[in-house]
């Protein structure tokens, strides 16, 4: 429960646009995880956001105001941070620049982070994703960290992107809890 007693709403934000992507997958089983303890995890899907410019900010799209007010009333953000050449994906960071406009949504929001990719497992853009908030003044929580390296064996998830491996989803299920806990911390 938030603080005002009503049930507590997260947004999800994949980093990832790809139909099968297993890092939006992540944000699936997490959605799951957390309507067990009674909190929502609203998905928005970031690939209508135009390219940041701007230009557009006087008269921004819809889309684009529609994020922000999801990411705004939110009671906190998990994101899932897919990793390309060692950096955040170019859909995230448009995102993250466009809820930094004035107003800024992210100012003080809290939020989580996972990922799964190849090598570090998305370490690198994770950390990378850290620097950001930083500026933006996101609250991170610093652990659990889920970084799942996806393609160290078969069988974490399934050809459409969904976590099946019972050891990874045990961890999505601890990063959930704790981040219900630091989320009402921050309220």
């Amino acid at each position: 429960m938030a603080a005002s007693g009503k049930a507590l709403r997260f947004v999800g934000v994949s980093g990832s646009l790809r139909k099968a992507s297993t890092n939006t997958g992540l944000l699936r089983y997490a959605q799951t995880a957390l309507a067990k303890e009674g909190v929502s995890l609203e998905m928005h899907d970031i690939s209508g956001l135009p390219m940041f410019n701007q230009d557009l900010e006087p008269n921004a799209p819809d889309a684009v105001r529609e994020f922000k007010e999801a990411v705004k009333s939110a009671d906190g953000v998990i994101f899932a941070c897919p990793e390309y050449n060692y950096g955040l994906s170019g859909a995230l960071k448009n995102a993250l620049d466009w809820g930094s406009r004035t107003p800024n949504c992210w100012d003080g929001k809290p939020a989580a982070v996972m990922g799964a990719g190849g090598g570090f497992g998305t370490k690198n853009a994770q950390y990378h994703l850290r620097g950001v908030c930083v500026f933006l003044n996101v609250h991170l929580m610093n652990k659990p960290e889920v970084c799942i390296k996806r393609f160290e064996k078969k069988g974490i998830f399934s050809d459409d992107g969904d976590l099946i491996e019972e050891e990874y989803q045990k961890r999505v299920d601890q990063l959930c809890a704790s981040f219900i806990q630091f989320a009402k911390r921050s309220q």
